[in-house]
């Protein structure tokens, strides 16, 4: 019996030691495009969306007469839920943030559709400069306003 439990211990020290290796590995590969994208002309966006939150109506100023305690609502507001969605440049610290009632995974929302495309717009205008020699059959090449998202 302690044979089969060491085997199938070892089995899933093997399996565990696996995913590591897999998980540095797609970590090097991020790592290695936040370092390189801007310098060789690609824009590297990252694109979050952060909740659902609570749609509940939040304490700010308020009047009562003086002398009397602040007196609490007693109705609860039903608000439903926001996400918060954001695009994220690394290379330059730019933030755009956005809160939305709804953001359906099935489609790019349209504040990021949006978004994109006045990158792309501003792109096409100023392309990035390549600061990395890049191989004749890049992407980048063929299209100036190259474009990553992270999502």
């Amino acid at each position: 019996m302690k044979e089969t439990v060491c085997s199938d211990d070892a089995e899933r020290r093997a399996g565990l030691a696996a995913h590591r290796e897999s998980h540095e590995r797609a970590k090097a590969i991020l790592d290695q495009a936040y370092e390189q994208a801007e310098a060789a002309g690609i824009v590297q966006l990252c694109e979050d969306e952060a909740g659902p939150y609570q749609v509940i109506p939040q304490p700010g100023e308020d009047w009562h007469l003086e002398g009397k305690p602040t007196a609490q609502p007693h109705e609860y507001v039903r608000g439903g839920t926001a996400k918060l969605l954001t695009l994220f440049r690394p290379a330059t610290g730019e933030v755009r943030a956005k809160g939305v009632l709804s953001a359906p995974n099935a489609l790019l929302h349209p504040w990021l559709q949006e978004q994109l495309q006045r990158i792309l717009d501003q792109l096409d205008m100023e392309p990035l400069p390549v600061g990395i020699p890049l191989p004749e059959d890049h992407p980048r090449l063929a299209h100036p306003a190259a474009l990553v998202v992270v999502l």
